[in-house]
């Protein structure tokens, strides 16, 4: 009988409730009797019970499908469910999802003829609790060969100990670990070598907004966002090759619904004793508002306070972002009268006339183009895509038009004109067509023309 994860199963022919029966009494039939059985106080059956609930250790009895169908004793205590609370339950819901290759390997050497031997596993401390405490046993297999139970195996749970009575230390250490992984307020990962998951806690699921259940059935690569991958691969690689200790890294995990979510990933690799890589270990902190903030303050850097357009801050960042092959037409526009305004109406009537100055030369230019405020009262616009030379022209023209509309403030009614500036090249030479435009708009302001063109 194999009992590796891809085996055929025998299902098992009662309910969980008399198949726990069937076992009870199988077990009892299966027990040798010494002495009088005429002087025994009660029945073997409900002797055989009452021994096993007494009993320090917990024995299981697990169907050829892997179902507890019999359950005694409670192992010192230490689990938070009664012993019988398992029957009908799998040994994947009670058993650390890493430890199973360990039992099953365990009752392939029953298969094979040979004693199955000793061996540690975690045990989940309460199978209600949404953040499982796994707590280490020593669990010893053997074979059941009662006709009843065909060939089911009888698993002896025992708290790991040293020979003293006292609690190992690395026992202690492990659950102390588990206890901080679970409940720690960032995000946690436990995961093969090859990225699978292995372990994560409540912090890591919330951040992903999934079940722990979903995640460890994926890998970190299936979780990780196309873009960041190969600096995820590259810097594993580099933790596994002994190259570094450990790293972090700012990156994006894809959330079920297809979302990133910003972290700071940062990860270190579990050897063992001779030094060969067993686990990854990683924190996942989310900076998605950290970023939001840094976004923010960097667009607020690139903009005019007063009137939301960019500033030459902002205007450079655009021009940095054209081909150097790509045409582009350069306004400079320079408010006429403005100073007027300022010192005969006060500042705050003058800051209201720039904005809306600002909001007419939005509306004036199109999607692609780009409007900044460069100086007290000057403005610039960038024209850019396929446009011929009287395209320019034109949006030059109609900026100039709008911005002489009269403006009403509180009452009053301002007029201020435009002297604009026009320049046209490429991209790669933006830095000379804005002082071309900016020397043109002067020209016209100090002759009284509407538009100064310079080729």
């Amino acid at each position: 009988m194999s009992r590796n994860a891809s085996a055929t199963r025998v299902p098992c022919r009662k309910s969980t409730m008399d198949s726990g029966l069937t076992a009870a009494t199988a077990l009892a039939h299966s027990s040798t009797v010494t002495g009088r059985p005429d002087l025994l106080p009660m029945h073997p059956n409900e002797l055989l019970a009452a021994v096993m609930d007494a009993s320090a250790d917990m024995t299981l009895v697990v169907a050829d499908d892997e179902t507890v169908v019999f359950a005694g004793g409670d192992a010192l205590g230490h689990l938070q469910d009664p012993a019988r609370s398992l029957i009908g339950m799998r040994i994947r819901d009670l058993f650390h999802p890493s430890d199973l290759g360990v039992i099953r390997d365990a009752w392939s050497a029953l298969d094979e003829g040979c004693a199955s031997p000793q061996v540690r596993v975690r045990l989940r401390h309460s199978t209600s609790s949404t953040e499982p405490l796994w707590i280490d046993f020593d669990v010893v297999s053997s074979t059941l060969n009662h006709p009843d139970l065909g060939g089911s195996i009888l698993m002896n749970v025992r708290k790991s100990r040293t020979a003293r009575g006292q609690l190992d230390p690395l026992v202690s250490a492990r659950s102390s670990f588990q206890q901080v992984f679970q409940r720690s307020p960032i995000g946690m990962a436990l995961t093969t070598v090859e990225g699978k998951y292995v372990m994560v806690n409540k912090a890591m699921c919330d951040l992903l907004g999934t079940t722990e259940e979903s995640l460890l059935r994926l890998s970190v690569l299936e979780t990780t966002h196309v873009d960041d991958l190969r600096r995820t691969v590259d810097a594993a690689v580099a933790l596994l090759d002994g190259v570094t200790v450990s790293f972090s890294i700012e990156k994006r995990f894809v959330a079920p619904d297809g979302l990133p979510v910003w972290t700071r990933a940062t990860t270190t690799i579990l050897r063992s004793d001779d030094g060969t890589p067993l686990h990854f270990l990683t924190q996942v902190e989310d900076i998605e508002e950290r970023r939001q903030l840094i976004e923010e303050l960097r667009v607020s850097a690139l903009r005019d306070p007063l009137t939301g357009l960019a500033n030459r801050a902002g205007l450079s960042e655009f021009l940095g972002s054209l081909h150097d092959d790509e045409t582009v037409g350069v306004i400079a526009l320079d408010l006429d009268r403005f100073k007027v305004v300022n010192d005969t109406l006060g500042h705050s009537v003058g800051d209201e006339v720039l904005r809306v100055v600002a909001d007419r030369i939005r509306a004036s230019i199109r999607g692609e183009d780009h409007a900044a405020r460069t100086g007290g009262d000057e403005f610039v616009v960038i024209c850019a895509g396929d446009r011929t030379e009287d395209d320019y022209v034109a949006m030059a023209d109609r900026c100039v038009r709008r911005i002489r509309e009269t403006i009403g403030i509180s009452g009053d009614w301002v007029a201020v004109g435009a002297s604009a500036g026009l320049a046209v090249g490429p991209a790669s030479e933006a830095a000379a067509l804005m002082i071309e435009a900016d020397h043109a708009s002067y020209q016209a302001k100090r002759s009284g023309a509407d538009l100064q063109q310079i080729h």
